[in-house]
């Protein structure tokens, strides 16, 4: 079950739609073979702007996944799926009624979740793709049962009330080049359930109103420098 955040009730029925991508089967090792285009999770250069505005380069590998696998790289894993993603079909789409959608019949997977930006009641809201397995292994659980097959996670989402945030990425098989302001969200305990990512701001056209007006004062102060000239050619001649 893919649920809204307690601090974003406005979601509850914003008729958003929750999409999920088998990326991965799982073992009963506990490791991960990936389906298809996905394998370019198993060998990537995952480049982001670090908190010095310095680029950092890192190696991703969904085979080499571990406890030690640190927040960084779950999300590097996370960014590649998301492209890959673009060009396949979701395994399964439930639309967000009363706080949650509900998935059931999932098989055993790494699944990634995707929700599409939106703009309610007048704030845009940016929805942070992740990654999350199916069953979960919990350790922290606090019932005893590490493995859990009834999977719940939170949407991932920033808010703003005056710009639009978007990411401005390429994207490559072997690389890929973040160019946009650092800013990094919680991070969690090595799960596959949570990432941080980077953002740009684009200003809303309403930002922009003051350009008009000076334009048309630089304007009409041309022709007049145009019309002196003009008068002053004349007399000459």
């Amino acid at each position: 079950m893919v649920q809204v955040p307690k601090e974003n009730p406005e979601l509850n029925n914003a008729q958003l739609q929750v999409k999920l991508y088998k990326t991965a089967d799982i073992t009963k090792l506990w490791k991960y073979n990936t389906i298809g285009n996905y394998e370019l999770m198993n060998n990537y250069e995952y480049s982001f702007i670090n908190g010095n505005n310095v680029i950092e380069k890192i190696k991703v590998n969904l085979n080499e996944i571990d406890r030690n696998t640190t927040a960084k790289e779950w999300e590097g894993l996370a960014f590649v799926a998301k492209e890959v993603a673009k060009s396949e079909k979701p395994t399964a789409v439930a639309t967000i009624a009363d706080g949650k959608a509900v998935f059931q019949g999932l098989q055993p997977g790494l699944y990634l979740v995707e929700v599409n930006d939106a703009i309610v009641n007048g704030k845009a809201y940016r929805f942070m793709a992740y990654l999350i397995s199916v069953p979960n292994y919990n350790a922290q659980n606090p019932a005893g049962e590490k493995i859990e097959y009834n999977v719940d996670t939170e949407l991932k989402v920033e808010v703003n009330d005056n710009n639009i945030t978007t990411q401005v990425t390429t994207f490559k098989p072997t690389e890929n080049t973040t160019k946009s302001k650092a800013k990094t969200l919680k991070t969690p305990k090595n799960q596959p359930d949570e990432t941080s990512k980077y953002f740009g701001i684009l200003p809303q056209t309403g930002q922009l109103k003051w350009i008009i007006p000076a334009l048309l004062i630089v304007g009409f102060g041309c022709i007049g420098i145009g019309i002196q000239l003009l008068k002053k050619e004349n007399k000459s001649e």
